[in-house]
């Protein structure tokens, strides 16, 4: 997502937030399910990403605390 994108939801009130996730739920919903092969290449396309990023070694609890963290930023009266 552009930083440009980012920076407009951002500025969006508690509100507007939440019809931004509910749309984005919805989109979610309508994805077609993805076949285990198709599984498979997205995961090792995934997991490329992460090594040429330096993630590849990243404890269950940094994985953990990463989410926490982009859950806490997306919305601020959760968790």
């Amino acid at each position: 997502m552009s930083t440009a994108v980012l920076n407009m939801i951002k500025q969006l009130d508690k509100e507007e937030t939440n019809q931004v996730v509910d749309y984005v739920q919805y989109i979610l919903s309508k994805r077609k399910q993805y076949s285990l092969s198709e599984g498979k290449v997205l995961f090792d396309t995934m997991r490329e990403e992460m090594k040429a990023n330096g993630l590849q070694n990243m404890t269950l609890d940094e994985i953990n605390a990463e989410i926490k963290a982009a859950r806490k930023e997306r919305c601020t009266t959760c968790i």
